[in-house]
């Protein structure tokens, strides 16, 4: 019995602390993985901390308005190349 192994669209390695992923652009885009990885950061902060689903919700919103204010730049950088 043969089996087809196919390497993942992903690999993850670890140095020292720090967790490092690469994804291939074609499996999800940029703003996928920062939103998984905003999903992640805000589970890890809900387990840490007795927060309720309402605090929950304002610091997801604050994590997000951060990610537009350092994307916005390069959006408008783009939109304007056009």
């Amino acid at each position: 019995m043969s089996t087809n192994v196919v390497d993942p669209p992903y690999r993850v390695d670890q140095q020292g602390k720090e967790i490092v992923v690469r994804v291939s652009s074609d499996l999800m885009s940029r703003e996928e993985m920062v939103d998984l990885l905003d999903y992640i950061f805000l589970e890890n902060v809900r387990q840490k901390a007795s927060l309720s689903p309402e605090e929950i919700e304002v610091l997801a919103k604050e994590v997000k308005r951060s990610a537009w204010e350092r994307l916005r730049p390069m959006v408008e950088e783009k939109l304007r190349g056009r």
